[in-house]
């Protein structure tokens, strides 16, 4: 199997499509992170988002102004306003968090005192592995470094409410401060008392619209590979030296509309577009 690296031509060079991250500014764009690799092909996710965040905190305030202002930019994002709560993950919810392309994670104070969210979050980090799903963690009014060490009173609520009623699983509990730690040195927002709410809430969501027009960007190029118009004896040149053997190599191809034209640089690692093979 053949990585296909897309470099498309602009009017000022060569650039690689990318997604936001940055972390330790705000506001903080994640903007200089490689695109995801991933076996999915995009058009099978149902979600373009999908929330995780502790209901008690912040299901009334933060987190419902957040989902209003995603659904008013058109972007498809899910939330567990009706699933019922138990004391495993629903299968309803494994389903959502498969089928989203991206994560947002709400770490507010007690997200840590909930088995739900802790479960939520070791299935997210899964998929980020093996879906490749972008993950971005949002701190709202929480440390990133107390998320990362479980210290403070985000700690304080995951020893006091998990840590002490599965003092006899060491496994789980070690598995859950893993995901913390995983997911707190990840680039995302932070969010601390005296911000203002709508810009941050905005910040936000500018960042996602621009991941999900890259996202986007990428299918149509890889459409275009799998359903060319105009460019099939280029592209049976690109199958060619594919099955040739050649551990990398450079091809050009005919520009599609509104690009001067693609460089494709060939490797040997898993598709950048599955259909292209």
């Amino acid at each position: 199997m053949f990585k296909l690296k897309s470099l498309f031509r602009s009017m000022d060079g060569w650039f690689t499509p990318q997604f936001p991250i940055d972390f330790e500014r705000y506001p903080q764009h994640p903007l200089d992170q490689p695109l995801p690799e991933t076996t999915q092909p995009v058009s099978s996710f149902s979600y373009q988002v999908f929330l995780s965040f502790r209901g008690e905190d912040t299901r009334t305030n933060f987190t419902d102004h957040l989902y209003k202002a995603l659904s008013d930019k058109k972007i498809h994002t899910f939330i567990d306003r009706e699933l019922v709560k138990g004391e495993e993950i629903s299968s309803a919810l494994v389903k959502a968090i498969e089928e989203s392309r991206i994560s947002l994670i709400v770490f507010s104070e007690n997200y840590a005192s909930s088995r739900w969210c802790l479960d939520e979050l070791v299935k997210i980090l899964q998929c980020k592995q093996s879906n490749q799903q972008i993950v971005l963690p949002i701190f709202y009014k929480v440390n990133p470094s107390d998320v990362r060490k479980q210290t403070s009173k985000f700690g304080g609520a995951f020893e006091g409410h998990i840590e002490s009623k599965f003092k006899d699983n060491e496994e789980k509990v070690l598995k859950w401060r893993r995901a913390l730690t995983e997911a707190a040195n990840l680039s995302g927002w932070h969010f601390k008392e005296g911000d203002y709410e709508v810009r941050f809430i905005d910040d936000i969501v500018e960042g996602i619209l621009s991941q999900v027009q890259r996202v986007r960007d990428v299918a149509t190029y890889c459409n275009v590979a799998n359903h060319p118009v105009g460019i099939d004896s280029d592209l049976q040149d690109v199958k060619k030296l594919l099955a040739s053997g050649k551990k990398s190599g450079v091809y050009k191809i005919r520009k599609p509309t509104g690009v001067s034209y693609i460089k494709l640089h060939v490797e040997p690692k898993a598709d950048l577009c599955p259909q292209v093979q």
